[in-house]
């Protein structure tokens, strides 16, 4: 008797559809992988200028020569073009605003409500390079003006050296944040050795900033 021949088994091919997913599903984990680009100095300046005015929580942290513990003070900072506004909460209570000119300084503790003509020529110890920064907005040619700027991206965030143009007590400041997003950390060099270090955390930005910067401007007796 003769043996019936063997059928070969049929094998599987992955259709169109299959080969489809598999290539797309790989693609997908590439681009999962694959690391965010790298920011740019003009990317960064549009997004400080958009949505404004930008509502920040910051903790401000000095290191003096002359003491040995760092000074730490807590509050609410808020940036718009041609304003700032800094409302201190701690260790005790004060508002500086600045305009496109005049400044405002109250301090009601001891009872001090101050008032300044101020204009970009004006020099504010220790407040200078960081007005001048933020007044700037997203004008490259502005900032410019005013320091010498050198941009970094590295590591999933971006650094800002700014070495202000004309004689001040800040020897240099540096500004970084995440890629994509905004400033989060300010750190000002002044000559003598002293140093401060600001810490934000964005809270708001468009009109609710607005808002929340004139509710506290007058609760504070500083609208304009």
């Amino acid at each position: 008797m003769t043996a019936p021949a063997a059928t070969a088994s049929p094998r599987h091919r992955a259709g169109p559809a299959g080969g489809g997913a598999r290539r797309l599903l790989a693609l997908l984990l590439a681009l999962l992988a694959a690391p965010a680009p790298a920011d740019t100095l003009d990317a960064v300046l549009a997004r400080m200028a958009a949505d404004q005015p930008h509502h920040y929580r910051y903790r401000e942290v000095r290191y003096l020569q002359l003491l040995e513990d760092a000074f730490e003070a807590r509050g609410d900072l808020f940036v718009a073009t041609q304003r700032l506004l800094i409302v201190q909460r701690s260790p005790r209570p004060l508002l500086i605003r600045i305009g496109p000119a005049r400044l405002l300084y109250l301090d009601p503790d001891n009872g001090v409500r101050r008032v300044q003509v101020v204009d970009d020529s004006t020099e504010l110890p220790g407040i200078t390079p960081l007005l001048r920064f933020f007044r700037a907005g997203h004008d490259r040619d502005r900032l410019q003006r005013y320091f010498e700027v050198r941009f970094e991206d590295r590591d999933g965030r971006w650094r800002l050296h700014l070495e202000p143009r004309a004689t001040s007590a800040v020897q240099d400041m540096e500004v970084t944040g995440p890629d994509g997003g905004g400033p989060d950390r300010i750190r000002l060099r002044f000559d003598d050795g002293d140093h401060t270090r600001w810490f934000l955390t964005a809270l708001s930005h468009g009109e609710q900033a607005e808002r929340e910067m004139q509710a506290m401007a007058e609760a504070g007796n500083a609208a304009p």
